[in-house]
């Protein structure tokens, strides 16, 4: 893969821009695992497909709530916008599109 050219730094708006995004998303995240971890269903055959499907809402919102806890908590420590594995600069492009993004693209290849 080509490098990127863009490897500019966030400046403090855009990092607050991200914080919002970031907290706007966290709150997304907790409502849902609420709601569906609260249900209640009465008929027993959609009850189990029911809550199988909740089941993966809520393990998919706790997945992801996970990974933007982590970006909220890069931000107070100053790291964020670096790759956890090898500091690299992210691009600002990459944050826009995923807050979250924790690492770069070979750091990302590595780990699969």
């Amino acid at each position: 893969m080509p490098a990127i050219s863009a490897r500019r730094r966030l400046s403090p708006e855009q990092q607050s821009i991200l914080e919002e995004v970031l907290e706007e998303h966290r709150q997304l995240r907790l409502d849902l695992i609420v709601e569906y971890s609260k249900q209640e269903l009465t008929d027993r055959a959609v009850a189990v497909a029911d809550r199988e499907i909740s089941e993966i809402i809520v393990y998919g919102a706790k997945s992801v709530l996970a990974d933007i806890n982590s970006a909220l908590a890069r931000m107070r420590a100053g790291t964020y916008g670096r790759c956890v594995r090898c500091a690299t600069v992210l691009p600002v492009e990459w944050l826009e599109e995923l807050p979250q993004l924790a690492r770069c693209f070979d750091c990302e290849r590595a780990t699969r």
